[in-house]
């Protein structure tokens, strides 16, 4: 396989060998542009010599073949296997979208929305064909293409179908004449050409059966609802025990092949040629057949495949082929993380292992309704026990770490730790003096009220993290709640272990109340609890709250109830740090009001800074503000 070459400016130039591009890439005159499929951008080459290439597609509904040539070279040659679950996908999601729709209030029907644009085609189709335009634009991109060759064909089922089962071929009303001619039901169609008999064991209406219409293949494997694919059997014969491994029904096989794949070329062709003639006006589109790709087949003897047609065709047919390469579509929209696996029993009445899905209870719904009997009786041993596993352990990453934290410290507990602090012989216990003296004194340097949740805009976590690092280094104590304590938690800020990271002065009073650094005083909710210990302060201080060396943070917050816990904090006369731009960037006045405006009323107001270096200054030089003018 060659490698697609792109210049410095954009320019598509011819591939190359892979040899060469790994010279390019190791002297560092190429870059990696592209992996499906591999390409590399020159980094001093603007301009090239382009010769033409062709690209060559044998279309199909679960195969396609490409083959990209020139006179002398085959450069990419490969194969593209197509999802086939389509259709189940739709009606799953079809099944979900009912019952959400039945668990919501009732609406009325509306019919505006039904109708179907000029050129609608089933999404199963489209789905086909737009993996066709996709691998097209893929090669396209990346290599200078001159012409593109699509093989496409027209299919009469009908004359397939006559010729598999052996009958005349279908002339003139023969067409309008089908399987179902005269015939009003597709149930009465199956019964009409079976003679109302029972497939399995021969009984008829006549000996009392109840006849059924049995997809052969089952829908839920890609069954269609085709005459050729369905059979008669009586209501005996028709039970879920014989639908599944080992049953009467289990493993048959139609007589008569699906013609998806015809059905699909003929109803597609045109569009597909349609739309990549508007896609690439640039390049000349030609049209092959089956009949012409087969007749060059056999003159180049090479057998029969879907990279071997696609490169019989078109004008180039080089000596030097490119090894074929198979691509297989796979579903990447699956986000069930984890699988349920069913447990094994042993079944008491012939000794045999069964999933307890087999051996069930019979119900079908919620209520007591059963369509079958009663197997859960039968479960004799367990051998295995049914576990959720999962699905991609890539994408799942629980860490295996540990971290002690001490939590719980309302105003209640707060007190009660500085009165072990206190001498109950001179001074008042039940206050919050020992803490005030402790920043007059300047061992703490004030103290910071961290909330907030965790926003998706921003790496979780660690804008809270930084900042309480910061902090306590700085000898500036934390209070924290809601996410920035798990955050604090998760970090190990918590631990009493942390005090290690704190400043000399916030260290020692740590170690004296035998605290952790930062202090968890609940939940976001609980943001009262943090009010009623600034006012303590205050009022033991002799202060207004607007006067406290203290300040409120959110650096990751989120909701619509930050915003009220916020604008609390703020109305308190907190001045509150913002790490995320709150969506009033577009008023001038609202910014002017809640960056100064505020201030003038309760003397504190908002700052925004995304920067967390920058914040955690900011921070800080307030705090010193507050008690250069508190004269400490």
């Amino acid at each position: 396989m060659s490698v697609a070459v792109v210049s410095k400016t954009g320019m598509l130039l011819m591939p190359t060998s892979e040899y060469r591009a790994r010279k390019l890439l190791k002297s560092k005159k190429a870059i990696i542009h592209g992996y499906h499929p591999f390409t590399i951008q020159l980094t001093e080459r603007g301009t090239g010599y382009i010769q033409p290439v062709e690209l060559c597609m044998d279309t199909g509904y679960i195969h396609i073949g490409t083959s990209v040539k020139s006179e002398k070279h085959e450069y990419l040659g490969e194969q593209i296997d197509t999802l086939t679950d389509e259709r189940r996908k739709h009606d799953a999601c079809r099944m979900y979208r009912r019952q959400r729709r039945n668990r919501k209030r009732y609406r009325q029907p509306r019919f505006n929305n039904r109708e179907r644009d000029d050129g609608w085609i089933a999404p199963s189709l489209e789905h086909k064909k737009t993996i066709h335009i996709q691998a097209i634009s893929r090669i396209c991109k990346v290599m200078p293409v001159t012409d593109i060759t699509l093989e496409m064909g027209n299919f009469d089922t009908q004359v397939l179908k006559a010729r598999e089962e052996g009958k005349p071929l279908p002339q003139g009303l023969d067409y309008q004449h089908g399987e179902r001619y005269s015939v009003t039901t597709l149930r009465e169609a199956v019964f009409l050409r079976d003679g109302y008999t029972c497939q399995c064991c021969g009984r008829t209406i006549k000996d009392g059966a109840i006849l059924h219409a049995h997809h052969v293949v089952y829908r839920s494997q890609g069954g269609t609802n085709r005459i050729s694919n369905l059979i008669t059997v009586c209501d005996k014969c028709h039970t879920p025990a014989n639908h599944k491994p080992g049953g009467k029904l289990y493993g048959w096989k139609p007589k008569v092949a699906s013609f998806k794949g015809a059905t699909y070329m003929t109803t597609i062709r045109w569009k597909l040629y349609n739309e990549v003639k508007v896609l690439f006006p640039d390049i000349d589109i030609h049209i092959a057949y089956g009949a012409e790709t087969k007749e060059r087949r056999r003159a180049f003897d090479i057998t029969k495949s879907h990279v071997n047609d696609a490169f019989v065709m078109g004008q180039f047919h080089p000596k030097h082929r490119s090894k074929p390469v198979c691509y297989k579509k796979k579903r990447r929209n699956n986000r069930c993380l984890e699988k349920f696996y069913d447990a094994k029993y042993i079944d008491s009445r012939d000794g045999k292992k069964r999933t307890g899905q087999e051996l069930f209870n019979g119900r079908i719904s919620r209520n007591h309704k059963k369509d079958s009997k009663n197997l859960h009786q039968y479960r004799r041993q367990k051998i295995s026990a049914g576990k959720r596993a999962i699905r991609k352990p890539e994408l799942v990453h629980i860490p295996q770490l540990k971290q002690k934290a001490t939590v719980g410290y309302s105003v209640e507990a707060i007190v009660k730790v500085l009165d072990g602090v206190t001498n109950s012989q001179v001074d008042v216990t039940g206050t919050t003096k020992p803490l005030l003296e402790c920043i007059t004194s300047g061992v703490i340097r004030g103290a910071v009220a961290m909330v907030g949740c965790n926003n998706p805009k921003i790496r979780p976590d660690y804008a809270h993290i930084e900042l309480m690092k910061k902090c306590i280094a700085n000898d500036i104590i934390i209070i924290a709640s809601g996410c920035s304590a798990q955050a604090a938690a998760k970090a190990g800020l918590m631990d009493k272990s942390a005090r290690d990271l704190c400043g000399a002065g916030l260290k020692r009073v740590c170690e004296l109340a035998d605290i952790p650094p930062v202090l968890h005083m609940g939940s976001c909710v609980d943001i009262s609890r943090m009010m009623i210990l600034a006012a303590e302060l205050a009022k033991d201080a002799g202060l207004q709250i607007n006067q406290l060396p203290v300040v409120g943070c959110a650096p990751e917050w989120m909701s619509e109830k930050a915003v009220s816990i916020g604008n609390y904090v703020v109305g308190t006369g907190i001045d509150t740090f913002l790490g995320v731009d709150p969506y009033v960037s577009g008023s001038s006045e609202m910014c002017e009001l809640l960056t100064e405006g505020t201030r003038k009323w309760t003397g504190a107001a908002y700052t925004v800074e995304t920067d967390i270096e920058k914040l955690v200054d900011l921070m800080i030089e307030r705090i010193e503000e507050k008690r250069t003018a508190l004269g400490i």
